[in-house]
């Protein structure tokens, strides 16, 4: 599929894969050569040296939604426990900090451990900027504008426990605004993001999956369907742009592209947006 050039991909070189499909039936097919396709690639090979994996993308290494992603790594602050309990629960908000937390800290055990220059930027402030004063006291009060407009009077409090609040004239000397800038206040959590450049930690990745564990990756082959076996432990058939591949195991890394290859799955998107419409 033909798609717009990606800021992220400018400066990256063509990945180089394999040009021709495995002659021979492997143990597992990922299509998909984005964050989630190739991570999983490269924990099965690593996990399971014993089986032949392969990779299969219509475009090129990132050519989907990785290669569009600004790569904004945030962990929930205690701040936002108490917006995650109000909408789903204190067990989940709980859950969902300890997860993001967790999520950050292997990021960047990743990026130390693979090889070439480390793609990280770490502790990164998060700073949420409001045009609009009730909208801001809303979201300071958890829904409420007279809290909101409480815990606004008490920011310079709040700085003891890592929770900045900037009003416009703070705004403008923080963040060098023009004086005409929409803006009238902002909220900023210090040292609680990252940034990462998502296709070139993935490229990372792919190479250590093809060097260190024999993944095999083919882009510029795309999927067309994958057939059912014709016998009861026979290999699925995955029928690609650049022919037949048979694989024991299919893995949909593929994003939006998800339901041109299981129909299923768009069935489940049109009601999920039937229902947003009503």
């Amino acid at each position: 599929p033909s798609t717009s050039e990606s800021h992220w991909l400018r400066d990256q070189r063509e990945w180089q894969g394999s040009s021709t499909l495995p002659a021979h039936r492997v143990d597992v097919a990922v299509v998909g050569a984005g964050i989630s396709g190739v991570s999983i690639a490269y924990h099965v090979a690593r996990t399971r040296p014993d089986l032949k994996v392969c990779i299969l993308d219509a475009r090129n290494l990132s050519g989907g939604a990785t290669g569009r992603n600004g790569g904004l790594v945030h962990a929930a602050s205690l701040w936002e426990i108490p917006v995650l309990s109000q909408q789903h629960g204190l067990l989940y908000a709980l859950q969902y900090y300890r997860l993001e937390h967790a999520t950050r800290a292997r990021l960047r055990e990743l990026d130390r451990t693979l090889p070439g220059t480390g793609t990280v930027d770490c502790d990164v402030d998060k700073i949420m900027l409001f045009n609009d004063q009730a909208a801001m006291y809303c979201k300071l009060g958890l829904g409420s504008e007279a809290i909101g407009k409480l815990v606004f009077g008490l920011r310079n409090l709040l700085r003891v426990g890592g929770l900045h609040i900037w009003d416009r004239e703070e705004c403008g000397r923080q963040l060098n605004l023009k004086q005409d800038a929409p803006v009238v206040g902002a909220v900023s959590i210090p040292v609680s993001t990252d940034t990462v450049n998502a296709s070139e930690i993935v490229g990372r990745l792919l190479r250590q999956a093809i060097n260190k564990h024999g993944v095999q990756f083919c882009p510029y082959t795309e999927v067309e369907t994958v057939e059912g076996p014709q016998s009861h432990d026979g290999p699925l058939t995955v029928v690609t742009s650049e022919g037949r591949l048979e694989a024991d195991h299919v893995v949909y890394a593929t994003n939006a592209w998800t339901p041109r290859l299981l129909p299923d799955f768009e069935l489940e998107f049109e009601d999920e947006d039937e229902d947003e419409d009503k």
